[in-house]
């Protein structure tokens, strides 16, 4: 049983509990309980389909830097220009 922000290794990428979960794989979908947390050496988060994101957050995505603009989940940067990404170098 884990709570959220309980964190673990799961094939070599780490993984949050979104909220309390059990028997549920990391990894296994996008909108399950669990979070692939990623980040650069410098601490910027890199984009991950299961990640959450809110207003503000940095990432990075193929080599661009994106601000999201509104809560994300499983939205890539990049992808719509109507999406919840700004473009912030490149």
């Amino acid at each position: 049983m884990y709570t959220a922000g309980d964190r673990v290794m799961h094939e070599g990428a780490v993984f949050e509990a979104t909220w309390w979960t059990r028997d549920a794989e990391p990894g296994s979908s996008p909108w399950g309980s669990w979070q692939e947390i990623a980040s650069t050496d410098d601490g910027t988060a890199v984009w991950t389909e299961s990640r959450i994101f809110v207003a503000g957050d940095v990432v990075e995505h193929d080599g661009e830097t994106y601000t999201a603009q509104w809560w994300t989940r499983n939205q890539e940067p990049g992808a719509s220009a109507w999406g919840p990404w700004e473009l912030t170098t490149g």
